[in-house]
Formats: C-alpha cells, sequence, structure tokens
C-alpha cells in the first residue's frame, strides 16, 4: 500500500456536537485523537517553526499533562494530535490548557500568540480514531518509531454506502501482511468529526521518502498480485483519493513527565 497520518492546538475554543455512522464501523476498545490542523503561509513557516517549538518547551515546563505529537505536511499544513479516551477529555483538555496558561502568564502567552498572529491562513479541526481491525502492526517492526520520521499518508473519501466494503478490503490487506510476515505496518484510521466526511485514512513510515519508496518496491514483491486486486476493488468506493506526504517533529511535540 502506498499512500496517510493526521494535528492539534493553539486554539481549543471549539464544540463538537455529533459524531456520524462513521462511528459504527467498529465498536471494541478504541483510540481516538484530537486534531488541530493549522495552514501556515509560505513566507511564515520559519517564525511558526520557532513559536510552534517555544510552545512544546512551555507544555513542558508547565507539565501539560496530554501528550502532544506534531506533524507537517509539505504544503504547510502542520497537525497537533493528542490522544483522547472520549469526547468528555476535550473539557479536560480545555482546563488543562487553561491551567497552563495560568502558570505561564496571561503576558508570556499572549506575546506568542502575538508572534504567530497572520503566520497562517486557518484552522480546522477534527476527531480521528484509530481502527484496530483495518491496520496491521508487525511483530518484529522493521523501524525504531522515533527514527521513522517520514509519513505517508492515503486519504480515502468515500462514498455513501460503500463504508462496509472498504472496511472489509482493509481487514483483508492487513490479514495479508501478517500472513507474509511483512516488517513495516499501517494504521488505519475513521475521521469521526471534521470537514468532508466520510473519510478513512491509513498512515505508513520510513526513515525518509527514499528509504520509504526502496522498502515499498520490496514489499510489493512479496504481498503479490492479490493485495493490488483488493486495492483496485478499493479505489472504486472512493469519491476521491489522495496520497500526502509529510512528517513527525519531535522537536515541535511533548510527551508529559511521568507522575
Amino acid at each position: 500500500m502506498r499512500k496517510l497520518s493526521i494535528v492539534l492546538m493553539l486554539s481549543l475554543m471549539i464544540t463538537l456536537c455529533s459524531v456520524n455512522t462513521w462511528a459504527q464501523v467498529e465498536k471494541p476498545k478504541v483510540q481516538r485523537f484530537f486534531i488541530q490542523e493549522i495552514i501556515v503561509k509560505p513566507g511564515d513557516l520559519s517564525d511558526f517553526d520557532a513559536a510552534a517549538k517555544d510552545m512544546a518547551a512551555a507544555l513542558s515546563k508547565f507539565n501539560f499533562p496530554y501528550a502532544v505529537s506534531v506533524f507537517s505536511r509539505e504544503d504547510n499544513h502542520y497537525f497537533f494530535s493528542f490522544p483522547i479516551d472520549n469526547y468528555e477529555d476535550l473539557d479536560k483538555i480545555f482546563d488543562a490548557w487553561s491551567e497552563m496558561i495560568g502558570k505561564w502568564g496571561q503576558e508570556n502567552y499572549q506575546a506568542l500568540e502575538k508572534r504567530i498572529h497572520g503566520s497562517f491562513e486557518s484552522v480546522n479541526h477534527a476527531v480521528i480514531r484509530l481502527v484496530p481491525g483495518m491496520s496491521y502492526i508487525p511483530e518484529n517492526p522493521r523501524l525504531n518509531p522515533m527514527e521513522a520520521l517520514f509519513r505517508y499518508w492515503g486519504m480515502c473519501y468515500v462514498k455513501p454506502g460503500k463504508a462496509e466494503q472498504v472496511a472489509a478490503n482493509f481487514k483483508k490487506m492487513a490479514e495479508i501482511f501478517k500472513e507474509n510476515n511483512i516488517d513495516t505496518g499501517f494504521e488505519t484510521y475513521v475521521v469521526e468529526f471534521g470537514n468532508d466526511t466520510p473519510l478513512f485514512f491509513y498512515s505508513e513510515i520510513g526513515k525518509s521518502g527514499a528509504d520509504f519508496w526502496a522498502h515499498a518496491d520490496k514489499t510489493h514483491e512479496l504481498l503479490g498480485e492479490e493485495i493490488f486486486k483488493i486495492w483496485n476493488d478499493t479505489l472504486t468506493c472512493f469519491r476521491r483519493y489522495e496520497p500526502t506526504f509529510g512528517r513527525f517533529r519531535p522537536e515541535l511535540s511533548h510527551i508529559p513527565k511521568e507522575k
């Protein structure tokens, strides 16, 4: 498979009030993520990076209790992502954010806001959910997560009524990966709340773009023609498919200190 992963924080003043039918695709234990997508102006990338890095430092200094993972795409889209168990956690995140600003000081926080003011074109929000049954995690992965900074994201905009077929096909492909003991996996997510749904996307990793494509060619040889037949059938269920590329930004991310 060649083809996504998804976003975070600078404005949590949103109300999420509904979950569409994608939330019903699978019902076991779930892991959700609140995502904020910030589209940065090309001429302001360095200033935005510097401000985001200072924000990460503040999150660490004032012990913000939620993990924040940051990704950027080649088209200047930044995604700030942190895990939630349920929608009620959004209130907890907002409360923790307000508490952190109180410790930091309104003056300091507003100074950071002033630095980024006008640097981005728009902000979008989403809640996504990992679907384990549509994903494949190898027992012995080829790459350590911290060295796999490259991301390939396949955005799958599904036709109405085709969600079950797409889910079934992804499960078949995951089984083929497992049968062949492939050493690189993929994670599939459903967008429960966001723009332009219904939407699945899957995420693959590599050390770099060159590493990813070279290994992808080897993987495809091992998987055989059956995987492509299933993928081609899956493509007929999409009203739009968009492959995108990006990278994980550990220097802009935040890992809470262990209690």
